[in-house]
């Protein structure tokens, strides 16, 4: 049975307050965007889109991924590639705030024992997509992060794929979103592609994690797993695998980082003023939005991290004007219980069975 401190409901609480906060401030500061084209894109009656289109000047959308929303949301992701390069600022930092917190959420919820929405990553990713990544990673994701699991969890072992399907998920997802700033906006590739990239569709990409699904109750009785199945839920090995795929992600970010840096400064300088314009003071609703969703998800992660280790925490901050989001896989690489203590002969078996 755990046992809770102070420290965990005073995190819950801030998560849900920065995802209260920004939620509040999201739908403020879209609204002169976002109200006129919810209604272009839920109201009226029209014999089909094709109509609906033309009448209301709206960029062609699929509706067979998603309907009214796919319309909305197709206009937002034109705005933001129109907006460049602040679209791509915003954007891009979700993206790669995603290597290193998919991935270490994704692990964290495939532990045996997990509770709560940290166990359904497809249902928090659908209200993710609805909501903002930037609303549901403090205000649900930490709360269940923080009582969601259980002492055994915390040090248990999990599906050694599970990193690497996190990994490929994210990747899907940076691929998706390139194609949203590289594509013609008129062609037929870019309307599917928003229409992927912002719908139902990828939000549901967690579901791939059941191929490495959480281990059985009985996953340490030998009598009653199987010798390949045990091997599947090695401790050691699913470590190895987990920092093998937190060095990716760390790098990825890293490079991602030092691109979104270099066309920063290329475009608006040192001045940092400069910066706040075109992200803030006089963006376009889009990119503000953008800018609250990329801040609650990073300060999300944050205070998982901070349920563990202030210290963690407090690194994270430190390092993220100079490393991005690649301060996370640092940090994460250092925690005590990923410091498997792994023989050669572990290391051999493992490479052997990729």
């Amino acid at each position: 049975m755990s046992t809770y401190k102070m420290k965990d409901y005073v995190l819950s609480i801030l998560g849900i307050g920065v995802g209260l906060a920004c939620f509040k401030v999201m739908g403020t500061v879209s609204s002169p965007f976002m109200d006129p084209i919810v209604a272009k894109c839920t109201q009226g009656e029209y014999q089909n889109h094709l109509e609906r289109i033309k009448t209301n000047d709206l960029l062609p959308y699929e509706p067979i991924l998603g309907g009214g929303f796919v319309c909305l949301i197709t206009q937002f992701l034109g705005a933001l590639k129109e907006s460049y390069p602040a679209g791509l600022l915003t954007w891009g930092a979700v993206v790669l705030c995603s290597f290193p917190i998919s991935l270490f959420l994704g692990v964290e919820g495939g532990h045996s024992g997990v509770r709560g929405p940290l166990r359904y990553p497809a249902t928090v990713g659908l209200l993710a997509q609805f909501l903002g990544i930037g609303v549901i990673t403090p205000a649900v994701t930490v709360p269940s992060f923080i009582f969601g699991r259980t002492s055994s969890t915390k040090f248990g072992s999990f599906h050694s794929d599970r990193p690497k399907h996190a990994f490929y998920i994210s990747i899907f997802v940076t691929l998706f979103s390139l194609g949203n700033f590289i594509l013609d906006k008129g062609s037929t590739a870019w309307r599917l592609n928003a229409g992927i990239l912002g719908g139902p569709v990828l939000a549901l990409l967690p579901a791939y994690y059941s191929f490495s699904p959480c281990p059985p109750s009985s996953v340490h009785d030998e009598h009653s797993v199987s010798s390949a199945k045990m091997d599947i839920y090695d401790k050691n090995r699913a470590i190895l695998e987990y920092r093998k795929y937190l060095k990716y992600a760390g790098a990825l970010s890293l490079i991602g980082w030092m691109y979104l840096l270099f066309l920063s400064y290329s475009t608006y300088g040192t001045e940092l003023s400069s910066i706040w314009d075109a992200l803030w003071s006089n963006a376009h609703p889009s990119v503000k939005f953008m800018t609250l969703d990329t801040t609650g998800f990073y300060l999300g992660m944050v205070l998982c991290l901070g349920a563990e280790n202030v210290i963690d925490m407090i690194k994270c901050m430190a390092l993220a004007p100079l490393v991005g989001p690649s301060a996370i896989s640092f940090v994460l690489l250092q925690k005590p219980n990923l410091q498997a203590i792994l023989s050669h002969d572990d290391v051999v078996a493992s490479k052997k069975n990729d």
